[in-house]
C-alpha cells in the first residue's frame, strides 16, 4: 500500500485465500481473507472489504488455541469490518463491529500480553472515530486521549528487547490517536491544544515512516489553518496530501481533500476553482458508491457525503452559473431517489408521471431554496 501497489496486493491475496480454502486449510484461508479486506479497505473496495472480512471471521473465531499473532489479527478484522460500514455511512453497523473488538481486545489482555493494550487503544480510537462523526466530539477526544495514553504509556515502559515491530505499532497507534485527538480539540473550539497535539503526532509519525500516518496529520492541520481562516495556509496542507493519497489510492481520503481544498479556495475567493475540486470529489463519490452491491450500503454513502452536493450548488451559484447548480441538486437527488429503488437504473419509464414531476420539480427548485 505504502508504494502504491494495492492493486496486485489485492489479487494476491484473494488467490491465496482460494488456494488455502480448497486445500482446507482454514487459518491460512482466514489469514488470506483477512489480508484482502484489510488492503480492499484502503482501496474503497467496500463490499469486498466486507465479504472477506466476515469470512475472515467465520474461518478464526472458533479456532482454538490461537497465536498471539492470530488474537491480534481477531482485532484487526473487528476493526476493518467496522471501517468499511463507517467509509458506507452504516455508522450504527460500524459501532457493533468496534465494540465487539474492543471486547475482544480487552478480554486478551494479560501481563504476559502487554501488546494487547495496543489492540485496545486502537479499538477505542475507531469508536472515537465514530463519536466524532456523530458530533459527540467531547467523548471522541476522551477516547482518543485514552487510547494515545495507552500507546504512549507502553512505549514508555517498553523493555529493551521489545519486537521492533511491537514499538513501531506502538507509535503508529499514538500518532494516529493524537491526530484525531487534534480534530475533537478543534472541534471544541481548542486550536492551541490541537496544534499541541498534532506536533506529538508528527514526532511519532516521522519515527515511523507511514504515508497513511502523515496524511491524516497534514490534512487535520489543514483542517487547524481553515479554522483559523488561514486559507492560504490550509490550501497547502492539503495541496501536500493530494499527491501522497493519489500514490497509494486512497479514494476516500482523496474525496474528503478535494472537498477541503474546495473550501479553501472558497475562502480565498476562488469559486471556480472549488467548484473544479468539487467535480473531482463528487466523481470519486460516485465511482466508489458504483462498487457497493447492496443499496442499503449504496444509498448510506451518499446520504453521508450530501454535504458535498450542497457545497457545490453554492458555489455554482455563487459563480452565477445556475444550471450547474440545478445539476448538482438533481445529481445528489437522482442517486438517492435511485438507490432508495434499489436498483442502479434510471427511473423507469413505466413509473407514474406525477411522482416524477414532483422530484424534478424539488430538484430545480432545491438551489433556490439553499440561496
Amino acid at each position: 500500500m505504502e508504494r502504491g501497489e494495492g492493486r496486485p496486493a489485492l489479487a494476491f491475496y484473494q488467490s491465496a485465500a482460494a488456494d488455502a480454502e480448497q486445500r482446507g486449510a482454514r487459518v491460512d484461508a482466514g489469514t488470506a481473507h483477512a489480508c484482502v479486506a484489510f488492503v480492499a479497505v484502503r482501496l474503497s473496495e467496500i463490499q469486498k472489504a466486507l465479504a472477506s472480512g466476515r469470512k475472515a471471521l467465520d474461518l478464526l473465531r472458533d479456532e482454538p488455541n490461537l497465536s498471539n499473532d492470530q488474537m491480534g489479527l481477531m482485532v484487526s478484522i473487528y476493526s476493518v469490518l467496522g471501517s468499511a460500514y463507517r467509509n458506507a455511512g452504516d455508522r450504527p453497523q460500524a459501532r457493533k463491529w468496534y465494540e465487539e473488538g474492543l471486547a475482544y481486545a480487552r478480554s486478551t489482555v494479560s501481563p504476559q500480553r502487554r501488546g494487547a493494550a495496543m489492540w485496545v487503544a486502537g479499538m477505542l480510537r475507531q469508536i472515537a472515530q465514530i463519536t466524532y462523526q456523530e458530533h459527540d466530539y467531547t467523548d471522541a477526544r476522551d477516547r482518543a486521549q485514552e487510547a494515545a495514553t495507552l500507546a504512549e504509556h507502553f512505549l514508555g515502559g517498553a523493555p529493551p528487547r521489545t519486537n521492533p515491530r511491537a514499538i513501531d505499532n506502538g507509535r503508529r497507534q499514538a500518532a494516529e490517536s493524537l491526530a484525531l485527538l487534534a480534530k475533537a480539540q478543534l472541534a471544541l473550539g481548542d486550536k492551541d491544544a490541537a496544534e499541541a497535539a498534532l506536533k506529538r503526532a508528527g514526532q511519532y509519525s516521522r519515527l515511523v515512516g507511514l504515508v497513511e500516518v502523515d496524511l491524516d496529520i497534514l490534512t487535520t492541520a489543514g483542517q487547524v489553518a481553515l479554522a483559523r481562516n488561514d486559507f492560504a495556509a490550509a490550501l497547502s496542507e492539503f495541496q501536500k496530501a493530494l499527491p501522497q493519497a493519489e500514490r497509494i489510492g486512497r479514494v476516500g481520503t482523496l474525496v474528503q481533500l478535494h472537498q477541503l481544498e474546495a473550501r479553501s479556495y472558497a475562502g480565498l475567493g476562488r469559486p471556480a476553482d472549488a467548484l473544479t475540486s468539487l467535480r473531482r470529489s463528487m466523481d470519486l463519490i460516485e465511482e466508489i458508491r458504483g462498487t457497493l452491491q447492496e443499496s442499503s450500503l449504496r444509498s448510506g454513502y451518499v446520504e453521508d457525503k450530501q454535504g458535498i452536493y450542497q457545497f457545490a450548488v453554492r458555489m455554482a451559484l455563487r459563480t452565477r452559473n445556475s444550471a450547474d447548480a440545478f445539476a448538482f441538486a438533481e445529481r445528489a437527488r437522482a442517486r438517492a431517489f435511485l438507490d432508495l429503488l434499489g436498483t442502479r437504473r434510471r427511473c423507469p419509464r413505466a413509473a407514474p408521471v406525477p411522482s416524477c414531476r414532483r422530484k424534478c420539480s424539488f430538484a430545480r427548485d432545491w438551489p433556490r431554496r439553499r440561496r
